[in-house]
């Protein structure tokens, strides 16, 4: 005989596999509240920008941490020897080929940075070419030592644009200055920009040599409550991002693997990015006429217009480039930051295969991608729709902002369309 079971025993089991995790999860909270920690305290572990202004601080000589310029000169020097190992990139550039190249070979070149007194150290530097629209996280400079350093910080999300490229445009005019751009992630992951172009510009680092930097300064550290800020902070990263906290490791390795279908179900009915996805494919239906080929994915949502369509059409050019793909898209997006508006064109993988007379028109006057050679091409500057850490509200917190954000993705798309048809 076959046993039937009814949804109110599904759900009952469901709702009782939620609470025994909900259970398991306070070990957690009590194994990671065992210390206080200051940084745990002011919510920093979650956002880039406390990272970026605690980093900074270290950095910067003349704040009142009694380090003067030991962290930064420590800091650069660990830069200047850090590898990774087995890289198959073609183009890559070790850290001492792309810092050789700015004209610095040892950190006696940077002495003269090191010893001003003027030196700036900045948070959230404005880009001059771009607008509010682009911020590098860390900015040093020394007109003194005719040196710059640019610090993008991800310490949480990946590069969502091609804001690496900017930040190396936005210095083209400082001719004759040592220029040092630095890529800084949990794993000293590659730089690559929205169209998955290496960034050969752009040393990178990782945040267990920040820790080793941390530590070495440590050392020759007196101050008690210097001390403790930098313990604070060590902890914290070790456990928050590198997630070296063996105890809490453990522990979770244990409860993932008793509660695995719980927490199926959390993610689920809590993830709200497929119901943001499926919202905006719905506002784009009903607010673009002429939109067309809307293809709804968990985390993106693709289409096109019947103006890009009649564009091609002008220029003699078939929009598709086989049933599946097409020569122009326009997406929406999340992968692990923020919600993103963009719009990128295609071409055929094969080498011998060219970009079409209406790619190229559009590339020359509105492309973000400086090279056709590759198989993608950024057509003009992404739009935020949301702000990175938007996950962590319920949909109907974020309805507004989401809304807000698509009408200036919708707005982009007019003006774009309008210029390129001459309307």
């Amino acid at each position: 005989m076959i046993e039937t079971i009814s949804n109110d025993e599904i759900i009952n089991d469901a709702i009782s596999k939620l609470k025994a995790l909900e259970s398991e999860l306070r070990r957690i909270k009590t194994v990671k509240s065992q210390a206080i920690n200051i940084f745990e305290a002011v919510g920093m572990t979650t956002q880039e920008i406390k990272h970026s202004a605690f980093l900074a601080w270290l950095l910067n000589p003349k704040m009142p941490h009694e380090l003067k310029s030991r962290f930064l000169k420590a800091f650069l020097q660990n830069l200047l020897f850090y590898e990774r190992d087995n890289v198959d990139v073609e183009g890559y550039l070790s850290n001492k080929q792309i810092l050789s190249s700015t004209g610095v070979f040892s950190i006696k070149d940077l002495q003269e940075l090191l010893d001003d007194n003027k030196l700036s150290v900045l948070t959230e530097r404005t880009l001059t070419l771009d607008g509010d629209d682009g911020r590098i996280d860390i900015f040093i400079e020394s007109e003194k030592a005719k040196t710059l350093i640019a610090i993008e910080n991800k310490v949480f999300t990946s590069t969502h644009d091609d804001q690496l490229k900017r930040y190396v445009t936005e210095f083209d005019s400082h001719i004759n200055w040592k220029k040092i751009f630095i890529y800084l992630t949990p794993t000293g992951d590659l730089p690559y920009d929205i169209d998955r172009q290496y960034a050969k510009e752009w040393c990178i680092l990782s945040y267990e040599t920040v820790l080793d930097t941390v530590r070495g300064v440590l050392a020759d550290v007196h101050n008690t409550k210097l001390k403790n800020l930098m313990g604070d902070y060590i902890e914290m990263v070790d456990t928050n991002i590198l997630k070296n906290n063996k105890e809490l490791k453990n522990l979770c390795d244990e409860i993932r693997k008793n509660h695995k279908e719980a927490i199926e179900l959390l993610l689920f009915y809590t993830d709200i990015v497929e119901r943001v996805n499926r919202h905006c494919a719905q506002w784009l239906k009903d607010n673009i006429q002429g939109i067309s080929n809307v293809n709804i994915l968990p985390t993106r949502t693709d289409f096109c217009t019947e103006n890009i369509k009649k564009f091609f059409a002008s220029k003699g050019e078939d929009w598709k480039l086989d049933d599946a793909r097409h020569k122009f898209t326009y997406r929406i997006s999340c992968k692990d930051g923020p919600l993103i508006g963009s719009a990128f064109m295609e071409k055929n993988p094969d080498k011998n295969s060219n970009w079409d007379s209406a790619q190229i028109y559009i590339n020359e006057h509105y492309g973000q991608s400086k090279r056709m050679g590759n198989i993608y091409c950024t057509v003009f500057k992404a739009s935020k729709l949301l702000d990175e850490g938007f996950r962590e509200n319920g949909f109907e917190e974020i309805k507004d902002s989401l809304e807000e954000g698509l009408r200036k993705f919708k707005q982009q798309i007019d003006d774009f369309e309008k210029k390129l048809l001459n309307l």
